[in-house]
């Protein structure tokens, strides 16, 4: 039944955008997926102009139609299988827990990393284009480049990194449906503030369980 249910939204998700072209913009948390969806919204924007239709994924029944959609995510689910082009942000795992615990006072543990190396995974089987937040931040032109090139739109990218990097946070309330920013959404984590706000035995575990993925994305050990 559950795999019915499961099953059944995926069609009616699927009636919603009908032909229309969809871009998913997914990412780790904590790891510039905020910032990718709005370097994407400006992107599309130039592509379809101001009827393209964009937000976050559990508002998708709220949207209205348009001839494109961009929708932004954490977790690749069968919506991956529809999708015209999937971009996807990572960062080193352990300041990601640090940020997404001081921003939404969420628990660190080896449960959250696994589900969120599992996306990673994922991303690297399904995705257009996966961008490292540390390369990102480094070289943000280059970055907006890469994923202009990839949407095969040409456009000015110091111009479209300058307008998504600049963007402001709400001062109150809830995200903005537009630019899908909280308020206060950067909490400024530094590269080691993980070594003194994480559990040693989780820095442990996250360290022995996943050596493979620190090494494979070019991220120092302990």
């Amino acid at each position: 039944m559950a795999l019915f249910r499961t099953q059944l939204a995926f069609v009616r998700t699927l009636a919603k955008f009908r032909w229309s072209p969809l871009y998913m913009s997914a990412g780790m948390r904590r790891s510039g997926s905020t910032l990718l969806f709005n370097i994407l919204r400006e992107l599309l924007t130039i592509k379809y102009g101001a009827r393209l239709v964009s937000g976050w994924i559990d508002d998708l029944r709220q949207l209205p139609t348009g001839p494109a959609y961009l929708i932004k995510t954490h977790h690749l689910d069968l919506l991956r299988l529809r999708a015209s082009a999937i971009f996807y942000t990572f960062r080193d795992i352990r300041i990601a827990l640090v940020s997404d615990a001081r921003r939404f006072d969420e628990r660190p543990s080896l449960e959250r990393v696994d589900e969120w190396i599992g996306q990673y995974t994922l991303a690297k089987q399904h995705a257009t284009l996966c961008l490292k937040y540390e390369d990102l931040v480094a070289s943000p032109v280059e970055a907006v480049s890469s994923i202009a090139g990839a949407l095969a739109i040409d456009v000015e990218p110091e111009a479209v990194w300058a307008s998504a990097a600049n963007l402001e946070s709400p001062a109150s309330g809830n995200y903005s449906k537009t630019t899908l920013l909280h308020p206060q959404h950067r909490t400024g984590t530094g590269d080691q503030d993980w070594r003194e706000f994480l559990d040693p035995e989780l820095i442990r575990q996250i360290n022995e369980q996943y050596d493979w993925w620190f090494q494979e994305c070019g991220y120092p050990g302990e």
